[in-house]
């Protein structure tokens, strides 16, 4: 079983350092900014973003988190299992938690071993919560490689689909990201138009889909990052 210790400590008013350890001595420190809406739990807060972080932007496993099985998390806060759970009755804590119901069979334990003094020469990531993606689940594609799916775009797929109405969005959109005849496709002018007023520059966007189906996927291309980003879907036709 991959196992992935943390441990948080608030450094600042808005500041927090997040620990962690794979096995015994392989580990680091996350300094985490937290936004100024941040009032109460900040520890906890701090440390759910920083485990959000760790599995799926610094990838620390160097494996794909599916459905959580074959994984533990060792804790220092035990609110952050029952945010797993869904017991918690912190709202402003859930909204950060809500990755953690993406992977059910993920084993938390809560630990309040202080770790700290067994990491050897310990790389420290100094990022804010801003910097944590929007959406945690990174995707292995044959045609696209490696995307990063935002909440935006499984919440506009779930609206636009129009060949039935899935149970599960997520499932069903991977099921599309995994088509192995997706190809990328010329991004229609009235897209390009209104895209270039969203984000400003529409130099990296890519437009992928196949011929049998009506949907287009809309990514945003990060050489630098090795992946994409999914960020909309829509039917052709409409944007």
């Amino acid at each position: 079983m991959m196992m992935l210790s943390t441990y948080s400590v608030l450094t600042e008013n808005q500041s927090a350092s997040v620990f962690w350890r794979i096995g015994l001595t392989r580990g680091g420190c996350v300094q985490l900014t937290l936004d100024d809406g941040v009032e109460s739990d900040k520890e906890l807060i701090a440390e759910i973003l920083a485990i959000k972080y760790l599995l799926y932007q610094k990838r620390v496993f160097d494996h794909q988190i599916g459905t959580g099985k074959g994984f533990q998390l060792n804790v220092s806060k035990g609110a952050i299992k029952k945010c797993a759970l869904g017991k918690s009755g912190k709202q402003h804590v859930l909204t950060h938690a809500k990755y953690l119901a993406g992977v059910p069979e993920m084993n938390i334990q809560v630990s309040k071993d202080d770790f700290r003094n067994v990491l050897e020469d310990p790389q420290v990531d100094v990022i804010s919560a801003e910097d944590i993606i929007e959406e945690t689940r990174v995707v292995e594609t044959p045609c696209l490689g490696d995307v990063v799916v935002l909440r935006h775009a499984v919440d506009r797929y779930a609206q636009r689909i129009t060949d039935g109405e899935p149970k599960n969005p997520w499932a069903s959109l991977v099921k599309r990201l995994m088509h192995p005849a997706l190809q990328r496709l010329t991004i229609p002018e009235n897209v390009l138009t209104h895209k270039e007023r969203k984000y400003g520059s529409t130099k990296n966007l890519e437009l992928w889909g196949h011929s049998n189906s009506a949907l287009k996927l809309l990514l945003i291309n990060e050489p630098e990052k090795s992946r994409k980003l999914l960020i909309t879907v829509f039917q052709r036709g409409n944007q």
